[in-house]
């Protein structure tokens, strides 16, 4: 006796309803079994936008003498840098970035309030087959930090083409995508490349090996969105400076998932944590230094050119 506690019209609505609602369903694209990921250049008078934050924190690791001694000095460093890249058509062979980023020292909540912007500006060459990253990187004997000119008016290419797998990229999240494999790639499919990275901007530097692996497709819309694991590891070594002291060189890994957008060629959510330990021996006393990166961006967006 269902139609006492619910009257005729009520259950109609509610039939229609849920018929729609089954409709919509039905009529819901599936994502597919296979799809192309290949980099795609902004459309001519438009710009990529990408968004991204990365923090970092370096602990001392010592015993309790040791940091009663240094006392606040042996404090947790934290640092923040939020970064906004722009990708503007510059022609059909490269493209004109501009990378604009303010580094917080100290973090969120430090009574520190430094906080150093800088600007650079890069022509980055543009594979046709697009399986190497747009995303800037520096040239060789460029510093990672250039306070001697922080913002340019130029764009300036490296003098001398690097080869992907020698160019060496602002922090590992950066070269997490920086290659990808030809043809349709299904869910399941592994490559792997090799770059240069530097760590903590001008903290230290070394070489990661990524392995990256299609998790799935989701539909999104009208775009095809992949879900891709990553994960790397390599050799790191700190300043020298700090090498003189006997920190010798650590294993950095780095894992996390990112998505790639098939249809649009760029990349969409990402997230990475990166982790590496260096140790050294003073006077007899153990003594370590852990750092730790958290890298988060957002999916890059069509922008009109600048």
């Amino acid at each position: 006796m269902l139609h006492r506690w619910f009257p005729y019209g009520f259950l109609a609505r509610l039939s229609v309803s849920a018929c729609g609602a089954l409709s919509l369903l039905a009529a819901a694209p599936s994502p597919p079994g296979a799809a192309v990921l290949a980099w795609h250049s902004p459309p001519p008078g438009a710009a990529w936008v990408a968004h991204s934050t990365v923090t970092t924190i370096l602990r001392y690791d010592m015993n309790g003498v040791l940091r009663a001694m240094a006392g606040h000095r042996a404090d947790p460093i934290e640092t923040i840098e939020e970064r906004t890249r722009t990708l503007a058509n510059q022609s059909s062979d490269e493209v004109a970035i501009t990378d604009d980023y303010s580094r917080r020292y100290g973090g969120a909540r430090s009574t520190d309030g430094r906080i150093v912007r800088r600007v650079r500006r890069q022509l980055v060459p543009v594979d046709p087959a697009g399986t190497q990253s747009l995303e800037p990187y520096l040239c060789p004997g460029e510093p990672a930090l250039n306070d001697a000119n922080p913002n340019p008016s130029q764009f300036t290419a490296c003098s001398s083409p690097q080869p992907p797998a020698l160019r060496r990229y602002e922090d590992p999240g950066d070269a997490a995508l920086a290659e990808l494999p030809s043809g349709p790639s299904q869910p399941g499919r592994s490559w792997s490349f090799t770059r240069q990275v530097d760590v903590g901007r001008e903290f230290a530097s070394g070489t990661l090996t990524y392995v990256d692996t299609v998790q799935r497709f989701e539909q999104r819309g009208e775009d095809v969105v992949a879900v891709i694991d990553v994960a790397a590891s390599g050799k790191v070594a700190l300043t020298p400076d700090l090498q003189a002291r006997g920190f010798h060189p650590a294993i950095m890994t780095l894992t996390g998932t990112a998505e790639f957008d098939a249809t649009t060629g760029t990349p969409a959510t990402q997230h990475y944590t990166g982790h590496v330990a260096w140790h050294a021996s003073i006077l007899g006393v153990p003594l370590g230094l852990l750092f730790d990166e958290t890298y988060d961006a957002t999916p890059w967006h069509k922008a009109a050119t600048p």
